[in-house]
């Protein structure tokens, strides 16, 4: 296997995947149950689809979801060559676990395998989100710009922290 290679290594070759083997934790894999989601919920807790999602097209965003990105030809392609295996966890205790992380493969038609592994999801306190990737993450879901979540980020400093929310980010 191929260690270390990224998504970008597989960046116009998504028509050369094969398969898609995906390892979680079982408590993981329990609030991510649709493997063929019919619906924009059931996509955002669909593991192969969300996965297919962001192998085509590097991201998943608001915008995909109002455009059905688990009904696009090539993400469908790809839910039918994901498996998904949930692992009992070793220690139940723990959301995440340095000891067993989730993994990825991903098999190409000429049998090169591509796997990739993350103990921590970006956001968790292990691995916190960059001020610009939580500002990119505000104005992609609110559409405000960098400017209202620059005021925002003002909000412990502000007199009436009530009064401030409700003159809103302009």
């Amino acid at each position: 296997a191929n260690q270390g290679r990224s998504r970008a290594h597989l960046r116009d070759r998504t028509q050369d995947i094969e398969t898609i083997t995906l390892t979680i934790v079982d408590f993981h894999y329990q609030i991510l149950p649709y493997h063929h989601p019919n619906t924009l919920m059931q996509a955002l807790f669909s593991l192969p689809a969300c996965t297919a999602q962001m192998l085509c097209h590097g991201q998943l965003t608001l915008a995909d979801g109002h455009d059905a990105f688990w009904e696009r030809a090539m993400v469908q392609r790809l839910i039918e060559r994901t498996k998904v295996i949930a692992e009992p966890a070793r220690d139940p205790s723990q959301n995440y676990c340095v000891e067993q992380p989730d993994i990825i493969t991903v098999t190409l038609k000429d049998k090169t395998e591509i796997t990739a592994s993350a103990a921590y999801p970006i956001g968790a306190p292990q691995n916190p989100m960059g001020q610009d990737a939580i500002a990119e993450k505000f104005m992609a879901l609110t559409g405000h710009d960098r400017e209202g979540f620059d005021r925002l980020m003002t909000w412990p400093e502000q007199d009436d922290v009530a009064d401030f929310f409700r003159s809103g980010l302009q």
